[in-house]
């Protein structure tokens, strides 16, 4: 609610000095299109300033990950169980693709847990429940 009356002249000054910013980095050129594509999508879920300079060495690791084991799995998709040996290479090596994203997720902040704060998830679990339903019933508008 806006209040009555004339703008200070503070509170012009502070509407015009507000400028939203959108450093969102642009994926590197050794990114291939799917990988550059993961990495816009990345990006584009995080806050506009959550990755700096020194991040992109390890988000580029963390993208590369994520499409080699995808085509691991397409691969391993692919094999029938019969041919074992290469069925089990295959899955050791999803296997180390996924434990690689998964630190790369957490050292650059995308997993939940490294995002979680207790009090906020606190909250929302209250807020679930003063409605009558349980906290997973809880719908956002």
């Amino acid at each position: 609610m806006e209040t009555r009356g004339r703008k200070s002249e503070s509170e012009r000054e502070v509407a015009q000095l507000v400028h939203v910013r959108d450093d969102r980095p642009d994926p590197p050129e050794d990114l291939t299109p799917e990988q550059a594509e993961e990495w816009r999508g990345v990006v584009g879920r995080m806050p506009a300033s959550w990755f700096k300079r020194e991040h992109y060495g390890m988000l580029s690791a963390y993208c590369r990950h994520v499409c080699r084991a995808r085509e691991v799995e397409r691969e391993l998709a692919a094999t029938s169980i019969e041919d074992l040996e290469k069925y089990e290479k295959l899955a050791r090596s999803a296997e180390r693709e996924t434990r690689s994203i998964l630190a790369c997720g957490r050292t650059l902040r995308l997993t939940h847990q490294s995002q979680y704060d207790e009090k906020k998830a606190h909250r929302s679990a209250n807020q679930g429940s003063s409605s009558g339903g349980s906290p997973w019933d809880f719908k956002t508008a």
